[in-house]
């Protein structure tokens, strides 16, 4: 299955927008549309970084082992969201390990063919060069979420996320507290006494692994996000 960049809703939001016409033939002559499954990995840790991956929907983890061998989830990349950006680096590796949370679509652009469209042409050097502080303040503001003990807003944070990719499927966010403790960075535990806390509050509807928004701006605000910033 492909997908042609033209028809893609991303197409603002991505390198496609920045580059000309002739290189916007040449992108989707070279780049890959791809789908995965939940759990399912787009690429590992310690592997050539061969390529970038552009998520058209869904949402992705990204891990990384610690000293024990454990894997640690460090940051999340969902719809228009670009990662694998070692590629642009030669002879890179992957610094962390991609994992599908929900069904994924993405695009893969080989390195040769995104060093290529950079070379000539200054606009897409500067989206990529913000592209690559926006991922470094991602995980900064990990390292603070994480280092700040604010457990409430890391979980509101990745119920978040997912329900923007849910919401979009008419779907409730289906995900166990051991996957959604994973990605906000705390216990199984904490996650239960969260969850009940906000259905008590009628914040979200909970039933097993469904978890359902009920009031959009009060989890926005306790994750720490404006809702006029929101697209």
């Amino acid at each position: 299955m492909e997908k042609n960049c033209e028809s893609c809703g991303c197409r603002e939001k991505c390198l496609y927008s920045y580059l000309r016409s002739e290189d916007k033939d040449i992108l989707n002559q070279k780049k890959f549309f791809r789908q995965k499954k939940q759990g399912e990995t787009l690429y590992e840790q310690g592997f050539h970084a061969g390529s970038l991956y552009m998520i058209n929907s869904g949402v992705v983890k990204m891990t990384k082992e610690n000293r024990h061998g454990n894997p640690i989830t460090i940051s999340t990349a969902q719809c228009c969201t670009m990662t694998g950006l070692e590629s642009l680096q030669t002879n890179a590796v992957y610094k962390s390990t991609a994992v599908c949370v929900t069904d994924v679509s993405f695009c893969i652009i080989p390195r040769e063919g995104n060093v290529n469209l950079l070379k000539e042409n200054y606009k897409a050097r500067e989206w990529f060069v913000a592209q690559y502080y926006q991922h470094m303040e991602t995980l900064s503001n990990r390292v603070r979420d994480l280092m700040s003990g604010d457990v409430k807003m890391r979980i509101a944070n990745a119920i978040w996320v997912l329900h923007r990719y849910y919401s979009s499927q008419k779907k409730c966010i289906e995900i166990t507290r051991e996957e959604l403790a994973d990605i906000a960075g705390t216990s199984r535990e904490t996650v239960s006494r969260t969850l009940t806390a906000l259905k008590t509050k009628k914040v979200l509807h909970v039933d097993g692994k469904c978890i359902r928004i009920l009031k959009e701006d009060a989890i926005a605000k306790l994750a720490g996000i404006k809702m006029s910033e929101i697209g």
